[in-house]
C-alpha cells in the first residue's frame, strides 16, 4: 500500500508530464534531461571537455568551432565517411568530445536522462530544457545506430560555435525535484520500458556504463559479507541498489530485512519479508523458512506474540524438511515467544531439547534481548531462576585466571 507522501509524490510527478506531453504534442520542441539543475551552462561536450582540461580557460569567449574543425580533418583519416554529421554522430555516442548538444524528440527519454545520473546527482534536483527545434541548426543522423533510435536523438549545433546554447534561444527549463526521482524512474520503467539497459542498448553503451551494469548477484553476496562483518551502511547501500530489480530485488529484500533486525529496525525487517515471503513455494524451502524466522523475531520485538508465533511455527516446520540442525534454531525463537507468554514448561523443553543437539549455551539471548531483567520488563513477565540460568551466555575463558 502506498504511503501518502508516495501518493503526493507521484501526482506531483504525473502533473509533470502531463505538462511535457502538452508541449510534445505541439510537434515543434526537443527536450534535453540533465541531472544537475545547477549547471551554470547548457553546453556541448566539447565544451565541458575542454573546460575540465583548462578549467581558468574562458571557453564562452573561444570559437569551439575551430577546434572541432581541427577534431574532424583528424577524424577523417580513421573512416571512410565523409558525411561530417555522420562523423559527428558517432563520435558523440561512441564518447567522443564534439560541438554538440544531445536532445531527444521524446520529452519521457529526456525525463530519464533529467532523474537517471551519478550517484552524486541522485540527491539534486534535475532540470529538463525543452526548445523550439526551429530556432536552432539540428539534425538527425542519416544512419542511426541502435542507441541513437532508441534515445530519440537530435543534435543541436550551438549557433555563434561557443559550445553553448544561449538563454534566449531556450523555451522552457522545468526542474524535477530530487524526491520525484525515483516515482518518474519507475514509471518510465514501468509504462514505456525506458531503463538504462533499453537507452544504453549496445555494447558501447555497456561498457561506458559497466561499474552501473556490474553483476546484481556479485553485489548480493558483496552486500550479504558486509552485513556478516557488521558493515550495516555498506550493506544497505548494496541492497537498496538492488531491492527493485526484478528477481534480486526479492533476494535483496530478504538479505535487507535480516540486516534490519539485526539493526533493530523491525518494522522496516517485517515489510521486506514480507514481500519475499509472499513470493511463495517458487523459493527454496530453507530461504522461506529463514523468512519466518526472522519475520516471527521481528514480530516478538514488536511484541505481536500471536503473529510471531505462526511464523515460527512455520519456520520450524519449513526447516524440519532441511536439517535437524537449522530446526533447532527455529525452537530456540519459539521458546523465546513462551517466554514472553510465561509458558516455563514448554518454553523449557524447546531450550533443553536444543542444549542435547549442542545449541550454543545462552542461545544468543543477551545478544538479542539484554539481560533477562530487561526481557522480563519488555514484556511484563518474570522468568524463573532455572530458565534465566539458561539464557546466561557461557563464560568467556580468556578472562578466567
Amino acid at each position: 500500500m502506498s504511503t501518502p507522501s508516495e501518493t503526493s509524490y507521484f501526482d506531483e510527478a504525473l502533473g509533470l508530464v502531463t505538462n511535457l506531453a502538452r508541449l510534445s504534442s505541439l510537434g515543434r520542441f526537443i527536450f534535453r534531461g540533465e541531472g544537475k539543475a545547477s549547471h551554470r551552462y547548457i553546453a556541448s561536450s566539447l565544451y565541458r571537455y575542454m573546460s575540465n582540461k583548462y578549467p581558468l580557460q574562458p571557453f564562452l569567449l573561444t570559437n569551439l568551432s575551430l577546434t572541432q574543425r581541427e577534431m574532424l580533418d583528424k577524424a577523417k583519416q580513421f573512416t571512410t565517411e565523409t558525411d561530417e554529421h555522420e562523423i559527428l554522430a558517432t563520435l558523440r555516442h561512441n564518447g567522443g568530445a564534439v560541438n554538440l548538444v544531445d536532445f531527444t524528440t521524446d520529452y519521457n527519454v529526456a525525463l530519464f536522462f533529467a532523474c537517471d545520473g551519478s550517484d552524486a546527482d541522485k540527491n539534486e534536483d534535475g532540470r529538463l530544457i525543452v526548445i523550439d527545434r526551429s530556432r536552432l541548426e539540428t539534425f538527425v543522423p542519416r544512419v542511426p545506430t541502435n542507441r541513437v533510435l532508441a534515445q530519440k536523438s537530435i543534435f543541436v549545433v550551438p549557433s555563434d560555435g561557443r559550445g553553448v546554447i544561449a538563454l534566449s534561444d531556450v523555451e522552457h527549463v522545468l526542474t524535477i525535484p530530487a524526491r520525484l526521482k525515483p516515482v518518474i524512474l519507475k514509471h518510465l520503467r514501468d509504462s514505456h520500458d525506458i531503463r538504462l539497459e533499453t537507452i544504453y542498448n549496445d555494447l558501447l553503451g555497456f561498457i561506458g556504463l559497466q561499474d552501473r551494469f556490474g553483476s546484481p548477484f556479485a553485489e548480493l553476496n558483496a552486500s550479504s559479507m558486509a552485513a556478516g562483518m557488521g558493515d550495516f551502511k555498506t550493506a544497505l547501500e548494496g541492497l537498496d541498489a538492488l531491492a527493485d530489480m526484478p528477481l534480486y530485488g526479492v533476494l535483496a529484500r530478504f538479505e535487507r530485512g535480516k540486516v534490519y533486525n539485526q539493526m533493530r529496525r523491525y518494522a522496516d525487517a517485517i515489510d521486506d519479508l514480507t514481500v519475499f515471503i509472499a513470493v511463495g513455494d517458487t523459493l527454496p524451502s530453507g530461504h522461506r523458512a529463514v523468512a519466518h524466522m526472522e519475520r516471527g523475531n521481528g514480530f516478538l520485538h514488536m511484541r505481536e506474540i500471536e503473529r510471531a508465533t505462526e511464523d515460527l511455527e512455520r519456520a520450524r516446520q519449513l526447516f524440519s524438511q532441511e536439517s535437524e540442525d537449522f530446526a533447532n534454531m527455529a525452537d530456540v525463537s519459539l521458546a523465546t515467544v513462551l517466554l514472553a507468554q510465561s509458558k516455563w514448561d514448554d518454553a523449557r523443553i524447546l531450550l533443553q531439547n536444543a542444549l542435547d543437539d549442542g545449541y550454543l549455551p545462552g542461545f544468543g539471548f543477551h545478544d538479542d534481548f539484554g539481560s533477562v531483567s530487561d526481557f522480563n520488563q519488555k514484556y511484563n513477565v518474570k522468568i524463573p531462576k532455572e530458565l534465566a540460568e539458561m539464557l546466561e551466555p557461557p563464560e568467556d575463558e580468556t578472562n578466567i585466571d
